[in-house]
């Protein structure tokens, strides 16, 4: 028994635990398994034995030893962390080496890997309109856990009276996480801003930052009615402006750096609309007595802070007589911009009363409606002579009007589909008066049962037109691609 005793005072020794040789040796009958205390004492005997036999068996380093204040080293080793981070493995070396999930020896003897400082900043909206609040959320780890530091534009920002400031302390195994969320009124900035979170302690700092991207205050818009550019002397010219924001302060018209306010040529009427903290204001503009003239017409809106924003519509008064059939079929904004077409006949038709204005088309009647838009095809040929087996490229391009012409392929008379075997690609492009579109026909792998006529036809609500080419082959072995025509 004393034998036992003096290996029981190593084991304990090698625990770590202070012990008395003299009091390690107890009566012979202290262990006889037939008392109470001789089965407690047999018990708590094999018990320690597993916990400090594999200690005993495995010869730690001297620096290695478990440096968490915290207590968190059983948790390391529960959730399988020690080969997580390096500081793991150095902060818990003992329990994570006699766990045998790092080696004995290694770089975490070096006691120089450190528990990180780190700070995460985020939001979940970054562009903002004046006036708005935005929730800012700094997340910030380290051990012991840092403290959080806000700043605003590099300066320093107080946050402790700010109210709706909320601080929780996440928690953590070894590190610790603190989450930080402030909210701020966008009010207190002009401009876009800069929200930086650091994160300080003992161990260290960490940073993070983002810009808060203030919207000028002001949204705005005007548009000419009826909608048309051109207009006679005889003609009511009204324009609209409409701005919204929430530091609104008013809106306003000028026209050649005047500003213009209700008199014998103008009457301007305005109403205000404030709803959910944001103010609305249309306003009207009509010339009473229009003269001659080819300006710019400016609607401008602005806030107390100074924001400015402005949109302005040309404004063209010609002294010409229209006659009463002469009309714009194709609709007066889009005969504008497209009046310097006017020579083309079926612009005229389209577009009489813009044509007349600028002096194209004589004063009269509408010219015959039957003038209709021709519909253009041509092919364009990109390989005219390719070996077997290699590509074969066609492009069609088609101009139109009115309307989107639709580009259809065919292989003699038969429809061509999309496959793998024949690419079409197709590009849309609409100016006014005219539309154009280009479609791209690709063979792939040219073979014998793609010989034949190719045709590519447009179509649209007037017309249709098309164009034709030929895929041949010669006694060479070559594959000829030339225009078709019936």
């Amino acid at each position: 028994m004393l034998g036992v005793a003096v290996f029981l005072t190593a084991i304990l020794a090698v625990a770590g635990e202070d012990v008395d040789p003299t009091d390690a040796v107890d009566p012979v009958d202290a262990l006889d398994p037939s008392s109470l205390v001789g089965q407690l004492n047999v018990s708590l005997f094999e018990k320690l034995m597993l916990r400090t036999l594999p200690q005993a068996m495995i010869p730690l380093h001297h620096n290695c030893t478990d440096y968490s204040e915290t207590g968190d080293c059983d948790l390391v080793v529960e959730n399988n962390l020690c080969g997580a981070e390096k500081f793991y493995a150095r902060y818990c070396c003992r329990s994570c080496t006699l766990a045998k999930q790092i080696p004995t020896y290694g770089p975490h003897l070096s006691l120089t890997a450190k528990i990180p400082v780190t700070a995460n900043i985020s939001t979940d909206k970054r562009e903002l309109r004046y006036g708005e609040n935005v929730t800012v959320t700094c997340e910030v780890s380290g051990s012991p856990v840092p403290e959080v530091l806000w700043f605003l534009d590099n300066k320093y920002f107080d946050v402790s009276g700010l109210p709706n400031a909320t601080v929780e302390d996440l928690g953590g195994i070894l590190t610790k996480t603190r989450r930080e969320t402030i909210t701020l009124p966008t009010n207190m900035f002009n401009n876009d801003f800069l929200c930086t979170c650091i994160a300080v302690s003992t161990e260290g700092r960490g940073e993070s930052r983002l810009t808060i991207y203030v919207e000028k205050d002001i949204g705005l818009s005007s548009e000419i009615l009826p909608g048309e550019r051109l207009f006679t002397l005889t003609d009511d010219i009204t324009l609209e402006c409409t701005a919204k924001g929430v530091s609104l302060k008013e809106i306003g018209w000028t026209m050649n750096d005047e500003i213009l306010e209700n008199s014998d040529s103008y009457n301007i009427t305005e109403e205000r609309i404030v709803e959910d903290g944001e103010t609305r204001i249309h306003s009207n503009i009509t010339f009473l007595r229009p003269k001659v003239m080819n300006n710019y017409v400016q609607c401008f809106a602005s806030t107390p802070a100074g924001d400015f924003r402005n949109t302005s519509r040309r404004v063209i008064v010609m002294d010409v007589k229209i006659h009463p059939s002469c009309k714009d079929i194709a609709g007066r904004r889009e005969c504008f911009y497209g009046r310097y077409t006017c020579d083309k006949d079926y612009v005229k038709s389209y577009c009489c009363r813009t044509c007349t204005l600028v002096g194209v088309v004589p004063v009269g009647p509408q010219p015959p409606s039957n003038i209709e838009a021709p519909l253009k095809v041509y092919l364009r040929l990109f390989s005219r002579s390719v070996l077997y087996g290699e590509e074969v490229i066609i492009t069609c391009d088609s101009i139109g009007y009115p309307g989107t012409q639709r580009v259809v392929w065919y292989k003699g008379n038969t429809t061509i589909e999309p496959t793998d075997h024949h690419l079409i690609e197709e590009t849309v492009t609409k100016s006014s008066m005219s539309c154009h579109v280009s479609s791209t026909l690709r063979i792939m792998g040219i073979a014998k049962r793609d010989l034949g006529k190719y045709t590519c036809k447009a179509v649209n609500d007037i017309t249709e037109s098309e164009s034709s080419a030929m895929l041949e082959i010669t006694r060479d072995g070559y594959i000829e691609l030339y225009r078709h025509s019936d």
